[in-house]
C-alpha cells in the first residue's frame, strides 16, 4: 500500500504543479472531494499559485504512509503525505490526503504551503 500510494502522490504532484492544472487534480479527486470543493475555486487558487510560484522545477519526494482501519466490519484504506517541490519562484509543501476506493487511490485533500506565497500575502519581501 505504501509503495502504490507514494507513487500516486508523486504522479499527482508532478501532473498538477507542472502548470497548476485543475483538470489533473480533478480527475484524481475522490467523490467526497468533488462534493465539498468547487472546481472553480480550485481553478482560481491555481491561477494564483501559477502567478506566485510558477511551474514545477524539481519534485523532491514525499513522506508519509498508508493506513488501514476497520470500524464496524468496514475496512477503509487511506494515506497521508507531505510532498516537497521547488517551483520557478519558490518552494512548496503539499499535504495530500488519499483514500483508496476499489483498486484506485484518489485525492481526498490537497493543501498548499509555501513561504513565498505567505510572504507575498503578508506583504513582506524576501
Amino acid at each position: 500500500m505504501d509503495t502504490a500510494s507514494k507513487a500516486f502522490v508523486g504522479d499527482t504532484v508532478i501532473a498538477v504543479t507542472s502548470d497548476w492544472d485543475t483538470d489533473e487534480l480533478w480527475k484524481r479527486a475522490s467523490p467526497h472531494f468533488k462534493a465539498t470543493v468547487k472546481r472553480q475555486d480550485i481553478r482560481t487558487l491555481f491561477v494564483a499559485m501559477r502567478g506566485a510560484l510558477g511551474g514545477l522545477v524539481e519534485y523532491r519526494g514525499s513522506e508519509g504512509q498508508a493506513l488501514m482501519s476497520v470500524v464496524n466490519a468496514q475496512t477503509s484504506i487511506s494515506a497521508q503525505y507531505v510532498a516537497r517541490a521547488r517551483l520557478e519562484r519558490g518552494e512548496v509543501d503539499l499535504r495530500l490526503r488519499l483514500v483508496k476506493q476499489g483498486d484506485a487511490w484518489m485525492v481526498e485533500g490537497f493543501n498548499i504551503g509555501s513561504p513565498t506565497v505567505m510572504r507575498a500575502v503578508a506583504g513582506v519581501s524576501s
